[in-house]
């Protein structure tokens, strides 16, 4: 388990919470982070963190389905036992990362 203060971006510690272990990795749109990606990639990891739109890009039809298959594929897998034990941060009753077996 990771605390960190209010003001710091959850994603500083997600290479933290990762374990050699884990198969796959579920979050929201503050987890993004291209060089996490491609690790977590290279490393045979699935990164189900969603899409984040910006001002000028927003999300395709393609990528707001893709978001929403990722949050019902994180909520399901939080129910796990072996899974939730591992999910450090609750925003809002929902479950903002988690690591798959």
């Amino acid at each position: 388990v990771s605390v960190t203060a209010a003001n710091e971006a959850d994603v500083s510690q997600l290479p933290n919470l990762l374990r050699e272990d884990d198969r796959a990795v579920f979050g929201d749109k503050g987890y993004v982070d291209n060089s996490l990606k491609r690790a977590a990639r290279k490393a045979g990891v699935f990164w189900g963190v969603a899409l984040k739109s910006t001002t000028k890009h927003k999300l395709t039809a393609a990528n707001q389905r893709f978001n929403h298959k990722m949050f019902k594929r994180s909520l399901l897998l939080a129910r796990r036992p072996d899974i939730s034990s591992r999910c450090p941060a609750v925003a809002g009753g929902k479950r903002v990362w988690g690591g798959g077996r």
